[in-house]
């Protein structure tokens, strides 16, 4: 299995900051053949300085997959989650001790993926979210969000959530409490499929059905359909008028 594809934030119609953080690497092994992890944080718009939130987690995941995986012995699924746990408590400990010393509450949402040749692992807390689009559109993540709750309890329809107010208010994020942990998803990465990782700022806009059509794996060739893939998008989103930053990580698995 092979995989390829690309990444893009974009700062939207009306923010002054892009709080939102990505991170992209497919790498090459000699005896794994290709591992790729791909990361979007959403620095929370209502608290300050989420860009540095976003940023420094971004930097954590990814000094861990340049420093700690190539030291491994092996990559187990169980061993992932392990050092994602610890990494996470570091990093919520360092950004909630920094709001803390600074009078301030700063906060990201998490949604990282970790592809190690035919099997994936999710670590997730917030409402970014991470999809599998093959035959349809399947959400891997749940969101950890006001609204999500209140729909799952049958105390909301979804219809009702387009309208509400308190759609951005999340119950975890990373930073903004003294403890957190995350959601872990494991899979089997299905043939010819895709991976699409993405802020609020994308989806508010454009349904499962919009996404399934727009990033359909017959239709992502090379890295370079990939990103003409996420452009468009991101440049819908702007002319619906969303007003959040944007971001989003497309990666698709191919046998050829």
């Amino acid at each position: 299995m092979r995989y390829f594809g690309s990444s893009l934030t974009d700062i939207g119609i009306s923010r002054g900051v892009n709080q939102d953080s990505v991170f992209l690497r497919i790498e090459n092994t000699p005896d794994r053949g290709q591992m790729a992890l791909a990361l979007v944080c959403d620095g929370l718009g209502g608290l300050e300085m989420g860009e540095y939130a976003s940023s420094s987690t971004v930097e954590a995941f990814a000094k861990w997959f340049d420093d700690a995986l190539p030291k491994a012995a092996s990559i187990t699924e169980d061993t992932v989650k392990e050092q994602w746990s610890n990494l996470i408590e570091k990093q919520n400990d360092a950004l909630y001790r920094y709001g803390m010393d600074n009078d301030i509450r700063i906060g990201t949402t998490m949604t990282a993926l970790l592809i190690v040749e035919d099997r994936y692992i999710i670590g997730h807390i917030g409402d970014s979210r991470c999809y599998e689009i093959a035959e349809g559109v399947k959400q891997l993540t749940e969101d950890h969000s006001f609204i999500a709750r209140e729909i799952k309890e049958g105390r909301m329809t979804e219809v009702e959530a387009l309208k509400d107010s308190r759609k951005n208010a999340l119950l975890k994020c990373l930073g903004a409490f003294e403890s957190v942990s995350a959601d872990f998803y494991l899979g089997t990465v299905e043939k010819e499929c895709c991976f699409l990782l993405c802020s609020d700022g994308l989806r508010h806009m454009l349904s499962s059905e919009e996404l399934g059509q727009r990033f359909a794996p017959e239709n992502i060739m090379d890295g370079a359909f990939a990103e003409v893939a996420l452009a468009d998008a991101v440049r819908t989103v702007k002319e619906r008028q969303e007003k959040d930053n944007i971001s989003a990580i497309l990666i698709k698995s191919s046998t050829y």
